[in-house]
């Protein structure tokens, strides 16, 4: 049985190895979907998919993660992280939390942090670590590669 992984770096310099099965280039980041064996008792049902656009604030998002994929930014900064903001944060402090308790976010701050990772020299960034997962942050790039439409 086949499955389908998607991983999610930033392009920082040469590649070293083949590249598996198909990458796609988008900006400064690099989306590697592989084909690996793998058997009924291990197959992941919730495969992320690559973000893809056009994307809006209000609009559901179109790939990326499951956790992320179908859901609207305007959504996703009123959910809940699905992982601590800061590594080794006690879960009491973060878990079942809101996004808003920590921030106030509106659509032109989202914006702006979206623009963050505009520039090349910030495409590592997109690896590192977020409370939605790494394809959150590259729906945001696509979204504010579009000029952050509503």
């Amino acid at each position: 049985m086949l499955r389908r992984f998607c991983v999610i770096a930033a392009v920082t310099g040469a590649l070293f190895g083949p590249v598996p099965a198909v990458a796609q280039e988008v900006g400064p980041v690099l989306i590697i979907i592989e084909d690996v064996e793998g058997t009924p008792d291990t197959e992941d049902t919730t495969v992320a998919t690559e973000p893809r656009g056009p994307v809006t604030y209000a609009a559901p998002l179109l790939g990326g993660d499951p956790w992320v994929a179908g859901k609207s930014i305007k959504e996703l900064i009123t959910g809940t992280p699905r992982f601590p903001p800061i590594e080794g944060l006690p879960d009491e402090v973060w878990k079942d939390k809101i996004c808003s308790d920590c921030h106030a976010w509106e659509v032109e701050n989202v914006c702006e942090q979206a623009e963050f990772y505009l520039p090349e020299d910030r495409a590592e960034r997109l690896g590192k670590p977020h409370p939605y997962g790494g394809s959150f942050k590259v729906n945001l790039r696509i979204w504010a590669l579009a000029g952050c439409p509503e």
